[in-house]
């Protein structure tokens, strides 16, 4: 494998873009921040939820990388942005409950990432969404075409 390495120096958090150019011409990007293990055990926990949640957000990845609208450096959301914008939607659809998170420091000085489903709001039904995925990503991208981004 060969990469190419390009340092981020004007980002909020450290971040280093590397491309695999010699086989997979993957790209990826490695930000240095330890406090992200609670979003990730979030983000897991939702793709345990259901089925199609992963497979949505690897779709809706994919699609804004294609496009080229993946990039914080061109006042794009960044990939992190693309799944905070799926998970919302599946939230919106009642795919995925909205959930906190706490990080909790044991007597032993371990954290544990606790997360747990907000209660349900009384006026909320509990129908379940059966959409397929095909049909999610329709709603996704009529909703957010609609969107009022200037609120």
């Amino acid at each position: 494998y060969q990469f190419e390495v390009f340092p981020v120096l004007n980002a909020k958090v450290p971040i280093i873009k590397l491309k695999e150019t010699a086989v997979t011409q993957l790209e990826m990007d490695i930000a240095i921040q330890s406090s992200q293990q609670s979003v990730a055990k979030l983000i897991n926990f939702y793709c345990a939820c259901d089925d199609r949640v992963r497979p949505f957000i690897i779709a809706i990845k994919h699609w804004s990388k294609v496009r080229g609208i993946c990039d914080a450096m061109d006042n794009y959301p960044n990939s992190f942005g693309f799944v905070l914008l799926t998970i919302k939607f599946l939230q919106m659809v009642a795919v995925l409950p909205v959930c906190s998170i706490d990080d909790v420091r044991t007597n032993d000085d371990a954290d544990i990432t606790v997360v747990r489903p907000l209660a349900p709001s009384t006026t909320t039904t509990t129908t379940v969404n059966t959409d397929t995925l095909l049909e999610l990503l329709v709603q996704f991208f009529d909703m957010y075409h609609r969107f009022n981004f200037k609120l």
